[in-house]
């Protein structure tokens, strides 16, 4: 057998040339597969997330729109252990970027705090979504060739998916509408190995979706398209229990006076088949709180709620109640809304946080307070008894100043990973963090000052276990680069 030259990369074997091979970006893959048989066998192996995103300029016409599907038949072609697969096409924009973003697995859902992300802080999606949805309606009437054209793309992707990803496993389309046919097509083919199939946006295919939840015994995820249209109707009121996935862990639900009972039937059946639900999203409509709250010793092994109240906030029984009834909680994240209640009372909400989860397991917290003016200043240091916080997570419409990170030091010495939205940064800001002995991250979205220094930085930087520091998008610092 032939000994392989000293400086050749085929001594190394496939597996950890493979490894190597990993490292590159996505683009130089194609740039460098041409280096030799090797290569060219293995670079894209570990290529397993594909994410069609569009941000570009915007058009006024069909003809301003291009697409090159022949560009995306090469890249699912080559990249052939894709296992996740992200569609999201604006109608103002062109598809031309693609980015590598790993969903996270199982074992990182035990790691990482990923109720209100980074969406929710930017540009409040949520709150906007009767708006978007009116404005999708506006623009189908003014430039439905437009409409047309990218319902038309969505089609081509999905049909190219449905062709080339024999290993996929997660599937997320933002698409409007989809044919029957397409939705029926890919269930049929990978609804066993399916763990997530999203269309967050779709509007008359979730009833089709829910009539085959059982040809996806392995899904993991069920969203409100779902969920509101199907899944809890068809399992209470016609007694199909068998739709229910066996490995249910993520669930997503909007709950009113309409179907709160359901949604009580709903976690009884879940109880008596023992679905090992995890992570919990609520809406909830303010009256029915109480129902909800006694509804969760049903799962009993739910570790992330996430809860949305609207005009009145949970009180500090409620707050321990929930805790009682859910032993394993780690991640709690809480997002509530004065926009129709002059009365809502910020500091209660956090003081009642600050009592009931100070000193417990619950060691990732995450708050949005929605059109709240906010004295950060005070917060933090009403958060004194939280001192086991690793991950905090604060979305707001009031500027952070430099008192915040100073109670932040005293107030939280675990925490770990801190992400922010409206930030004004200085030198103090970051020394202040530099004495958080385990930080590891720090993400700013929107921030309305930057007045620090680069020698201020460095403050973080000699951070032992300190990884990197993000401003929105923009990473600043990583020990990676």
């Amino acid at each position: 057998m032939a000994i392989p030259a000293k400086d050749s990369f085929e001594r190394f074997g496939d597996d950890l040339t493979e490894d190597l091979l990993d490292y590159l970006q996505f683009d130089d893959k194609f740039y460098y597969e041409c280096i030799s048989r090797q290569w060219q066998r293995l670079v894209y192996n570990k290529v397993n997330t594909v994410e069609v995103v569009a941000h570009e300029t915007e058009f006024n016409k069909v003809d301003d729109m291009s697409f090159d599907l022949l560009k995306w038949q090469t890249i699912f072609k080559k990249c052939r252990y894709i296992t996740t697969v992200s569609i999201d096409i604006s109608f103002n924009s062109t598809v031309n970027e693609i980015t590598e973003e790993d969903f996270a697995t199982d074992e990182e859902i035990a790691e990482e705090f990923v109720f209100i992300d980074e969406n929710d802080i930017i540009n409040e999606d949520e709150m906007e979504n009767e708006d978007e949805n009116s404005d999708d309606d506006h623009y189908y009437e003014i430039q439905p060739e437009v409409f047309n054209r990218v319902d038309q793309i969505y089609e081509q992707m999905t049909d190219l998916v449905f062709k080339e990803c024999s290993h996929l496993t997660r599937f997320k389309s933002m698409a409007l509408i989809v044919r029957n046919e397409s939705v029926i097509a890919l269930i049929g083919k990978f609804g066993r190995q399916l763990e997530t199939f999203q269309f967050p946006r779709l509007i008359d295919q979730c009833l089709q979706i829910t009539q085959n939840l059982s040809l996806m015994p392995n899904l993991k995820v069920v969203d409100k398209s779902i969920a509101i249209d199907g899944l809890i109707s068809s399992s209470t009121d016609d007694n199909r229990t068998d739709l229910i996935p066996k490995r249910l862990r993520v669930f997503d639900y909007y709950l009113d006076d309409n179907n709160v009972d359901k949604f009580a039937k709903f976690t009884d059946i879940c109880s008596k088949r023992k679905i090992p639900l995890s992570r919990l999203k609520l809406e909830i409509r303010d009256q029915v709180i109480d129902k909800v709250i006694n509804c969760l010793p049903c799962f009993a092994s739910l570790t992330d709620i996430n809860i949305y109240v609207e005009k009145r906030h949970i009180n500090r029984e409620q707050f321990r109640q929930l805790l009682n009834n859910c032993p394993k909680l780690k991640r709690f994240a809480y997002k509530f809304s004065a926009k129709f209640s002059a009365t809502m009372n910020y500091k209660t909400v956090v003081s009642d946080i600050n009592e009931v989860f100070g000193g417990t397991h619950v060691w990732a917290l995450s708050l949005a307070f929605v059109e709240i003016p906010i004295d950060f200043e005070m917060t933090c240091d009403m958060l004194n008894r939280c001192r086991q916080l690793r991950r905090l997570t604060l979305s707001c419409y009031d500027i952070i100043r430099d008192p915040f990170f100073v109670n932040l030091a005293i107030n939280l010495p675990n925490l770990r990973d801190l992400c922010i939205s409206y930030v004004e940064l200085t030198d103090q800001s970051l020394e202040s963090l530099s004495k958080l002995q385990q930080l590891a991250t720090f993400t700013v979205h929107r921030l309305e000052n930057g007045n620090y220094s680069e020698s201020r930085l460095m403050y973080l930087e000699m951070r032992p276990k300190f990884r990197q520091f993000t401003v929105t998008h923009r990473c600043i610092y990583s020990q990676f680069d």
